[in-house]
Formats: C-alpha cells, structure tokens, sequence
C-alpha cells in the first residue's frame, strides 16, 4: 500500500492522465475484476470492490443453471433472495488494487481482481466447516442458531455452483427438534399450579420444538416446596448425559394467586432455558 501511494502522489504530480488499463479493462475468464474512480486511492478502491460486486452479481445470474437450482429444494427458496455478495466477499478475502494510480486532476483510479479459482476455494472450505458444525450441533435449544448456519450454507452453495464448483451434499435441518419434557413434583402442589407451570413451560418450548416421549434429548423439571418457596430445577439430558442444568426459586406472594405464581415461575424457567441456545 505504501508503495502504492508513493506512485499515486509521483503521478500525480506528473499529470499523467486515466491510464490505458483503466480506458481498457483486463478480460481473463479466470478472473473478476472491480473498476473505480474517485479523489483518493481508498475511496476508489471501495468504488472498484462494488464494481467487482455488480460484476459477480451479474456472472451469478447468468451463469448459474436455475434448472439445477429448482431440482434442489434444498436451495430452491434463494432463487427469489438477493444474495449479499459484498458481505460473503468481505468475509472471504481481503481485496488489494491490483494496479492504481492518480492523475494531475485529483482523479485516483484503481483495479482489483479475484480469482475465481481462489474464491471456488475459499467457499468449498468455508462451507465444509459451516456443514461440520451443524452436523455436531443437535440440541433443541440450538434449533434457531442451525436454521441461521444452514441459510449461510445455502447463500455460499449457490455462489460456489455459479462460479463453477463442483456440486457437493449439503445437509438438511430438521423441521423441528423433538425432546421428552417431564415434570417432577415433590410438595403439596394444587391441579392449577401444575396445569398453569406446564402450559406456561410447553408453550415455550414447543416455539421451536416438538414434544416427543421417544426423544433422547430429555428437559427434566424438579419441582420442590419449601413452605411458602418453590424451586424449579432443570436439566437437559441427551442419552442419559446431563448437558444443562439451572435453578429458579421463588416464594409466593398471599396477595397473588398460585396460577399467576405458577406461570411467574414458568416465566423465570424458560428464560433461563433461552440461554442455552446462541442467537443465528
């Protein structure tokens, strides 16, 4: 970049005018390039890296086969998405001018390029890493986080497939994970407080997943009294293994009712559980 610089300022001083490369942009079918003009090298740099965007943009519509695309409903839903090709880009490689220079006018002019090979690369790697981890990922309370990995999974498959990669399996996400959730009283607990602590923990649960006796992911509820105290202890099991575990305690208030205590402590159990999951 220094170097760059120190050229731009000699020529500037020259008054040289808009280079012939800038007049007579490179073609290489290997490659994509980015053009931009502007006062400073940085903000023509930034002008060419948009440049490059609009000109991927382009090559991902012509090029890829929508044909392919509907065969695969896996990625069938991005065809009507716009893919946001200067974040995927950004997040791949950092791109440098390949040539730049500034003219006696205040005019800075610069190219930069990728390769397409490189960015093939780049995106198989990055997708394989995206598909191990929502392979490793199984816990109900993820089930939003792996929806949020599997649309960057898509968004970087289709982009792969238009520059040519070769096509690879990309996993499903399951429509909704499945767990067994049980309840276990130790107390003098009334029918209400069960029904509304139950209701008010399912509801919850069951936003993003789906109540299943035959599950291996188990959510174990304890509840225990201690005079007018109560005390929820969760646990998350998968196979028997114990993942997550958390306590919420509250005392009742005689000016409330036990069904509004019941659901005040399904409140405080569930916002617990909601720090088990990542955001997408």
């Amino acid at each position: 970049m220094k170097k760059i610089a120190v050229l731009s300022v000699f020529l500037a001083l020259l008054g040289a005018e808009a280079p012939q490369w800038f007049l007579n942009p490179s073609v290489d079918s290997g490659k994509i390039y980015g053009l931009g003009k502007d006062s400073s090298i940085a903000s023509a740099k930034k002008k060419a890296i948009n440049d490059l965007v609009n000109s991927l943009q382009v090559s991902v519509k012509s090029t890829f086969d929508q044909t392919k695309i509907k065969q695969d409903k896996k990625i069938n839903s991005l065809t009507s998405q716009t893919i946001n090709l200067q974040s995927q880009i950004d997040d791949l490689t950092n791109i440098e001018p390949t040539k730049a220079q500034c003219d006696g006018e205040n005019q800075c002019y610069v190219q930069v390029e990728i390769s397409k090979a490189d960015l093939i690369n780049q995106l198989k790697r990055r997708i394989e890493q995206k598909k191990q981890e929502l392979l490793s990922n199984t816990s109900p309370f993820e089930y939003q986080y792996r929806k949020g990995l599997f649309s960057k999974i898509q968004r970087d498959y289709v982009l792969y497939l238009s520059l040519g990669g070769s096509p690879m399996p990309i996993p499903e996400v399951e429509e909704k994970p499945t767990f067994d959730l049980v309840f276990e009283y130790d107390g003098d607990f009334s029918k209400s407080f069960k029904s509304v602590l139950e209701k008010t923990i399912q509801d919850y649960l069951t936003k993003f997943g789906k109540l299943s006796s035959s599950s291996q992911w188990k959510i174990v509820v304890e509840v225990l009294q201690e005079d007018k105290s109560v005390t929820l202890d969760i646990s998350t099991k998968y196979g028997g293994e114990v993942l997550h575990n958390a306590s919420v305690s509250d005392t009742q208030n005689p000016s409330v009712s036990k069904s509004f205590f019941a659901k005040r402590l399904g409140v405080q159990a569930y916002k617990k559980m909601q720090k088990w999951g990542r955001a997408d």
